[in-house]
């Protein structure tokens, strides 16, 4: 018998449970029918002790009354009835306010949780997209907000007012969150920034994020320390196909898409999946060839380094001159004091001309390609008589001196890397690459990479550079260039700046004991650190800043995209250095009106200087044309000049 009340006791508990799990309704329904059994109870029990001449519905309601509201119990005369009121009222604390309370609160904190979780749509639309959390995700965003001028034109592209961002990422955690406020610092604005979880790959997900409503999306591609960046790449050509078949199938027209790639033999393939406006930034590829450029031009970084960054100087803008239809391009520059043309690029196309032919006319869909301070500097003047239009295009040939390299450290980047400069010097370069990644390994990565490319007088050394003595008897004076690429396998941006760092102070302990220096360039992942690399021969490439300005700048200005790919790769228009003496007399005062004419008698294009200043090489882009200098030996040119296309 006993064995039977055990069983039936454990089936009452178990419908229990699942009626309260089934949701706050049922909860809430529980909570009625016990409130609704004790003043059914106590009303009988007060109709049989202490009733007078109250009905049975008089005495239920009066139970019910002392249940849910305490203030009725000094109103009961005798004992029977002030015992069942007493009990009722320590019953409805219980029963009536800590029952109610206990599921309103648990629900309200359900509710938040699930509201923190990020699975709730979005109600938004014309805003920014970006889809996956990797190290550049935060300095997009920032870039973003940070932006003005460029930006305001976007929203009044697409009649906004404020900017609205929204980031898909695979989980939200509160770390994650703190990571985003933090990296972001005053311009953290939950209004602005939307954190929704859920993942690229599906669709539901995807509408969380009103991906159909978007102006553009950002797909920022594989992490640093990612170590299958092919799954990344084929996971985000997926999205694109998968984005771009579904507003095909609805009514939704398609936003740009600005995706980060690794590998640049799937770009192509990115670009076919997205029907759309697609621009593809190689990432690592555009980064190995801006360190690629820097190896060949030492110096050119400075001007990169200005160019790339928000509010530092000069920037790259895009403009509409309708008026200046069929005007010669060789005319254009004296219209424009305050601003150096580059050259031309067609709306939405992804080719950009720069150093155009002077004879060439503006057409009716041509923007031009300017360096201004602001885009205000960019507004036309009259024509400017004392500087004559550009002489014809001149081809320069390329430095053929070889080189030697030293390389610290692995990463996606270094094979790209030796490709290039193996292209460029066609052979004459010797380049020792350390690191502590098994040799097998990197071969095999430096050969699936290179096709082509033959990889002459390049040695693998194994090796832990970070030990003083093991740095010490590389010899890295003995170079003309040593490069300290951020580590991989560190597993975070701190480590691998460390590690930068204190590879900076071991070189130049080792160069205070030397008669030479040898040109200095590293990679470093946290732009708060650039401050400890205080040296200023030294270059600093905060490689997620540089990637993150691309893909935001060319999602708020798709042009860009074309203007930057053709700046950093070798070959065609290049920015260069040259010397000042061989275009200018080194012995009177010059303006930079004065420098633009010699380097278009030369069929250049010149941006600026690259001047001694207080013991230091300094870049001056875009100069007031009011100032004056008086050259020195060893003073540069920056000047945009035609090299020969490199053999693909």
């Amino acid at each position: 018998m006993s064995a039977h009340k055990a069983g039936l006791a454990e089936r009452i508990r178990f419908q229990l449970e699942r009626w309260i799990l089934r949701g706050l309704h049922y909860r809430l329904a529980l909570a009625a029918l016990l409130v609704t059994s004790v003043a059914l109870l106590a009303g009988g029990l007060v109709f049989l002790f202490a009733a007078g001449e109250a009905g049975v519905g008089d005495a239920i309601w009066w139970a019910f009354l002392r249940l849910t509201d305490p203030g009725y119990l000094g109103d009961d005369e005798g004992l029977a009835a002030r015992t069942i009121s007493t009990a009722v009222t320590v019953l409805g604390y219980v029963l009536f306010m800590g029952l109610l309370i206990a599921i309103m609160t648990q629900w309200l904190n359900q509710w938040i949780a699930r509201l923190e979780t990020g699975v709730t749509p979005v109600a938004v639309s014309h805003h920014v997209l970006i889809l996956g959390w990797t190290h550049r995700t935060p300095a997009i965003a920032n870039v973003l907000l940070e932006t003005e001028g460029r930006l305001e034109r976007f929203l009044a592209r697409h009649s906004r007012k404020e900017l609205t961002i929204v980031i898909l990422v695979d989980e939200i955690t509160p770390e994650l969150r703190q990571e985003l406020r933090e990296q972001l610092g005053t311009r953290w604005n939950d209004r602005q920034i939307l954190l929704r979880a859920g993942s690229p790959q599906r669709m539901d997900h995807l509408q969380r994020v009103a991906y159909d409503e978007a102006a553009v999306i950002i797909l920022p591609g594989a992490d640093f320390t990612s170590d299958r960046p092919g799954v990344v790449d084929a996971e985000t050509i997926k999205t694109l196909s998968s984005v771009s078949t579904e507003l095909e199938s609805g009514s939704g027209s398609h936003p740009l898409a600005v995706a980060g790639l690794v590998d640049a033999d799937r770009a192509p393939l990115a670009r076919a999946a997205y029907r759309g406006e697609t621009e593809v930034v190689v990432v690592d590829e555009i980064v190995s060839q801006l360190i690629s450029r820097c190896v060949q031009q030492p110096g050119i970084w400075g001007v990169f380094d200005e160019l790339l960054r928000l509010h530092e100087g000069n920037s790259v803008y895009i403009r509409d001159y309708p008026e200046l239809t069929g005007v010669p391009l060789g005319e254009l520059q004296s219209r424009l004091p305050g601003a150096v043309l580059l050259g031309r690029v067609s709306r939405g196309s992804p080719q950009a001309e720069l150093l155009p032919d002077p004879a060439a006319t503006l057409v009716e869909g041509d923007q031009l390609v300017l360096i201004a301070t602001q885009f205000a500097n960019t507004e036309l003047r009259d024509p400017d008589s004392s500087l004559p239009p550009r002489g014809g295009r001149i081809t320069r040939q390329s430095d053929p001196a070889p080189r030697k390299l030293l390389v610290l450290g692995w990463s996606r980047k270094v094979p790209p890397l030796l490709s290039d400069l193996s292209e460029h010097y066609k052979g004459a370069i010797t380049v020792d690459a350390v690191g502590l990644s098994p040799i097998e390994e990197r071969e095999q990565q430096l050969a699936s990479y290179g096709h082509d490319t033959e990889f002459a007088n390049i040695r693998m050394v194994e090796a832990n550079f970070l030990v003083m003595d093991t740095l010490t008897s590389l010899c890295p004076q003995d170079y003309d260039a040593v490069i300290v690429v951020a580590r991989e396998n560190l597993e975070s941006n701190e480590n691998a700046d460390a590690s930068s760092v204190t590879t900076q102070l071991a070189l130049h302990r080792i160069f205070r004991e030397s008669q030479s220096r040898p040109h200095l360039l590293f990679e470093i992942l946290d732009d708060a650190n650039r401050r400890l690399f205080n040296d200023s021969q030294d270059d600093v490439m905060v490689s997620p800043m540089l990637v993150s300005y691309m893909l935001s700048q060319v999602a708020l200005c798709r042009e860009l995209g074309a203007v930057f790919g053709v700046l950093s790769h070798s070959g065609g228009p290049e920015l260069t250095l040259v010397p000042a003496a061989g275009y200018l007399p080194c012995d009177e005062p010059v303006c930079f009106s004065d420098i633009q004419r010699a380097a278009h008698e030369h069929g250049e294009i010149a941006l600026g200087l690259r001047i001694e200043h207080q013991g230091n090489r300094r870049v001056v882009l875009n100069p007031d044309r009011s100032e004056h200098w008086q050259l020195a030996d060893g003073d540069q040119l920056i000047v945009l000049a035609d090299f020969p296309e490199e053999a693909s």
